[in-house]
């Protein structure tokens, strides 16, 4: 992952969030694709100024109810910015490196 500059990747499904973003310190840039609590703590461990991406939110796909956020009160204290979007927005002008971008993250992953 250094390789594309994230100095953090982790497997949300296997290793605690909450354990990781406490030993890493505060986020600058997330993408994220989860939702729900995994954002919540993402949140609450957010820089000043930190931007977000938000492709997809896939703990509340099939659940019921959602989850309650404790922590977007640090949207507007820590001025943060989110940028929602779909895979598709990316897809006319940069399917081959969107594709590259998601292989490079699967194989660190993985």
């Amino acid at each position: 992952m250094k390789s594309i500059d994230a100095d953090v990747a982790f497997k949300y499904k296997t290793t605690s969030t909450k354990e990781i973003l406490e030993n890493e310190g505060s986020i600058d840039v997330y993408w994220d694709n989860v939702g729900g609590e995994t954002l919540d703590l993402a949140l609450a461990y957010s820089a000043n100024l930190a931007r977000f991406l938000e492709c997809g939110q896939i703990s509340g796909y099939n659940s019921i109810g959602g989850t309650a956020m404790k922590h977007s009160d640090k949207i507007v204290r820590r001025r943060i910015k989110i940028y929602g979007f779909v895979v598709y927005d990316l897809v006319p002008n940069t399917a081959k490196s969107s594709i590259e971008l998601y292989l490079i993250w699967w194989r660190a992953v993985s």
